[in-house]
């Protein structure tokens, strides 16, 4: 398995995204993945709160929408209400036909829109 990045996570709150999205291209860039749906499950691992903290009783948000997409994916399959969602089956919704299907649906799910314009007027309003 492709080892995580232990300093990156994203818990879904919009305002990570930017800095989320900048290490994950990065990792991204330096790891050689053999397919698509390894590289979505890697950034998927990432959706969590910091150092790595997920619990049975309370994880992210993002990890709750990663797990609504895998719900999404086992409906378009047929699949039982009583499976359990699992990265092993199938990818076949186009939010994850391939890693930049999934990112660009991250974005809209998640991005904060122009990420400059949100730099300059936080630093406007720091004035």
């Amino acid at each position: 398995m492709i080892s995580d990045l232990r300093h990156v996570y994203f818990t879904g709150n919009p305002q990570e995204f930017d800095n989320f999205m900048y290490y994950i291209r990065d990792g991204h860039n330096e790891i050689e993945f053999r397919d698509e749906k390894l590289v979505i499950n890697w950034i998927a691992r990432h959706f969590r709160f910091p150092k790595g903290e997920n619990s049975m009783d309370r994880s992210a948000f993002s990890f709750q929408w990663w797990i609504g997409l895998l719900e999404k994916n086992a409906r378009a399959q047929g699949l039982p209400m009583n499976h359990a969602v699992s990265v092993e089956d199938k990818y076949v919704i186009p939010e994850l036909a391939s890693a930049q299907a999934f990112i660009n649906h991250l974005q809209e799910s998640f991005g904060t829109g122009n990420a400059r314009e949100n730099t300059r007027e936080a630093m406007y309003a720091l004035r």
